[in-house]
């Protein structure tokens, strides 16, 4: 054998000495560290996603931090509107109050006692009847804030209106009207108990 032939020989395995030793560094070092560095890939894609979705989250809270002086005074709108006693005194003030500003007569009120409301858990509705006198355009005011303007809750039943005379100065003729109301007023036992008896 030629000494040519044993070069081309060594150089051959050589070769293939280092295409073996450059497959093996492939799946023993190369693949597993591409695959490790995909997967820190991979996880870092979810952590930038849920780092976007916290911040996100904290962007609400914040905006609801700012709006907690909105929902304390709706809180206490909602307080005030269905209370946790019947506040008959109050509130006949606050109806002779109204009447007074808007020259409305308010008389013959009377209060039974509350009744459970199906289906609405612990309130009750406190039975109402009133009289109201004025002239139609007063009591029409009267109505509507009682309607629309005074904090409780309540509900109109019926109402009635009756003219109650009139009366001539010699330039003007006013009309006096009588207004008798049905009504129920909402009240809630905040301990869950009995509905709250009214009060005097």
């Amino acid at each position: 054998m030629s000494a040519r032939h044993v070069d081309r020989i060594w150089l051959l395995g050589g070769v293939l000495l280092i295409a073996l030793l450059t497959i093996a560094s492939w799946f023993l070092l190369i693949s597993p560290t591409y695959a490790e560095a995909g997967q820190l890939h991979d996880e870092a894609g979810d952590t930038q996603t849920q780092l976007t979705q916290l911040r996100k989250r904290n962007g609400e809270l914040e905006e609801q931090k700012a709006r907690l002086p909105e929902y304390r005074k709706k809180l206490e709108t909602y307080q005030a509107a269905l209370t946790s006693d019947s506040g008959v005194p109050d509130f006949l003030r606050e109806l002779q109050r109204s009447g007074d500003t808007m020259n409305v007569t308010v008389s013959g009120l009377t209060v039974a006692d509350p009744a459970p409301v199906a289906g609405a858990g612990d309130v009750g509705a406190l039975p109402i009847t009133l009289t109201a006198s004025g002239s139609p355009a007063d009591l029409s005011t009267f109505l509507k804030r009682l309607q629309n303007t005074q904090p409780r809750a309540l509900l109109i039943d019926s109402a009635s209106v009756t003219s109650s005379g009139s009366s001539n100065d010699g330039s003007s003729t006013t009309v006096t009207a009588t207004l008798n109301l049905t009504l129920k007023a909402f009240v809630t036992s905040s301990k869950g108990g009995a509905t709250p008896a009214p009060t005097k």
